[in-house]
């Protein structure tokens, strides 16, 4: 039963693809898998099921645990080893212990251009009793600056002719155990792969006069079949296993990399449309691997399945005045105001206003975070979203019954999420300029992801509790903030928070 339904995931998106194939119309860009994406997609299916049903078997057992309560029958109190009770104390004691006792510990000039990505390693090297992480800051002049824990520059990683847009660490290491993967995306259109030694004492000797050492890519990736009209790459993020990589791009996709064949001619597995009227800026991988978030400068969220490769759920976008139907052509980046359809306050209360910067699948499975230039962030369940029936390629392009604004937006007839507040669960609105990143937080109960880091334009970065959306701690450090990131180590410094943004530098928060 179990390989049935891997083939059945695999073959369901192919043979749709097959079907279009076969027909002339041209009206939505296309572009065929090679035959490995089959195999990917089985794969994917299968360790998605793994992970799953280990996610599931935890949640249902804490489920158990915490509707067994021990209280006193009498008084109503909880007794003494409640698990629900422990729980509770557990994140309250994190909070207390690291969050709230955060404070700014260093600050550092990287380069003489904005800090736009800062990033810091999954991997921690032990030299000599001595933990360190390395902090990857990746600046618009073009280049990604390797620090150590105490802000000290280390190494350059060249490779990019214009602004880094996008940067992740790989979350498994590549080859062996002396080194770990780290990706750039560049202005200019291109990805650069680094394999790096996993600690900084283990780097080659320097080879510029300033002291640091110049690394060149492993691999670099060029997407477009036109060298000479490279589209620009926005965000980047490794899948799980670490065996692929997704983008968003500035042509209106996001696009799959197989890095088990890293030869620009192979590597990549597909390219895919969907945000139409503006690009797909931001992605994130469901914990179970199997699903894809992408958030787009349209101000939608479109979550799609990599074992089929269709989209299967929509948060956000613009409602248009019920009845009417909107051409696509209407819509293109050059539109007028005048052009668009006009909203009802259904929509302006749930969905974002504007661009979304970025968005973060929770470990539980089920909720996803979103922060936007609108400046709010929103939590999103998608338990409770109403997914439209999924139509064919074939009746995406053909069938009078949706429009292109429809097809591109979730909106309309279908009865996606969009339509009502399905799927919307609560505002977070502690900044008052645009949202830009933000970072899920782990510790205090393993892998529970317990809070959450964001930053935006107003300088402002802050630390909130995942349980109750409140917030446990704020920065103001006096500048446009563009990228944060955090990491915990317990038997280390605990909670550590880097950001880096228009002062050119990049900011340590610790204990």
């Amino acid at each position: 039963m179990k390989v049935k339904f891997l083939e059945l995931m695999a073959e369901s998106g192919d043979q749709e693809m097959k079907d279009y194939d076969e027909d002339e119309d041209d009206g939505e860009f296309y572009t065929p898998g090679p035959t490995s994406l089959y195999d990917i997609r089985k794969s994917i299916a299968e360790y998605s099921l793994s992970l799953a049903r280990t996610r599931i078997a935890k949640q249902r057992q804490l489920f158990n645990e915490v509707n067994t309560r021990n209280i006193d029958l009498e008084t109503g109190d909880p007794l003494t080893g409640d698990r629900f009770t422990q729980i509770l104390q557990t994140r309250r004691n994190f909070n207390d212990k690291y969050l709230k006792n955060l404070k700014l510990q260093g600050s550092q000039i990287v380069s003489g251009r904005f800090t736009s990505m800062v990033g810091i390693s999954p991997h921690v090297s032990d030299e000599e009793g001595v933990k360190e992480r390395i902090i990857a800051c990746g600046s618009w002049d073009g280049k990604t600056y390797l620090m150590d824990s105490q802000l000290n520059n280390f190494a350059v990683l060249k490779g990019h002719t214009d602004k880094v847009s996008g940067l992740d660490w790989n979350p498994q290491k590549p080859n062996n155990l002396e080194q770990q993967q780290v990706a750039t995306g560049g202005g200019e259109g291109s990805i650069n792969i680094y394999n790096i030694p996993s600690s900084p004492s283990n780097f080659p000797q320097p080879k510029t006069e300033n002291g640091t050492t110049v690394i060149t890519p492993t691999h670099k990736l060029q997407h477009s079949s036109q060298p000479a009209a490279p589209t620009r790459t926005a965000r980047i993020k490794y899948h799980q296993s670490g065996k692929f990589l997704a983008s968003a791009h500035y042509d209106n996709t996001w696009k799959l990399w197989d890095l088990t064949k890293l030869v620009p001619s192979s590597s990549l597995l597909y390219e895919q449309e969907g945000h139409y009227t503006n690009p797909p800026f931001t992605l994130s991988w469901h914990p179970d691997g199997a699903l894809l978030a992408t958030g787009g400068l349209d101000g939608i969220i479109k979550i799609w399945d990599l074992r089929s490769g269709m989209n299967v759920l929509n948060f956000g976008g613009v409602l248009p005045t019920s009845g009417s139907h909107v051409d696509s052509s209407s819509l293109s980046s050059t539109s007028t105001t005048a052009d668009k359809p006009t909203t009802t306050s259904t929509s302006t209360a749930y969905a974002h206003a504007k661009a979304i910067h970025s968005v973060k699948f929770r470990n539980n499975g089920y909720e996803l975070i979103s922060g936007s230039a609108d400046s709010l962030i929103k939590v999103w369940d998608l338990r409770s979203a109403k997914p439209p029936p999924p139509p064919t390629l074939k009746q995406q392009h053909h069938s009078n019954s949706y429009s292109n604004w429809e097809m591109a937006t979730g909106w309309g007839t279908r009865g996606s999420v969009g339509s009502t507040s399905a799927g919307f669960k609560t505002d977070v609105g502690l900044h008052t300029g645009a949202v830009t990143d933000l970072v899920l937080g782990y510790g205090g109960n393993g892998d529970d992801d317990s809070f959450f880091v964001s930053c935006g334009y107003d300088g402002v970065l802050n630390v909130v509790d995942c349980d109750s959306w409140r917030l446990l701690k704020k920065f103001d450090v006096g500048t446009k903030i563009m990228s944060c990131d955090v990491c915990f180590d317990e038997d280390g410094e605990g909670v550590k928070i880097v950001c880096g943004g228009w002062d050119r530098g990049v900011k340590l928060f610790t204990l």
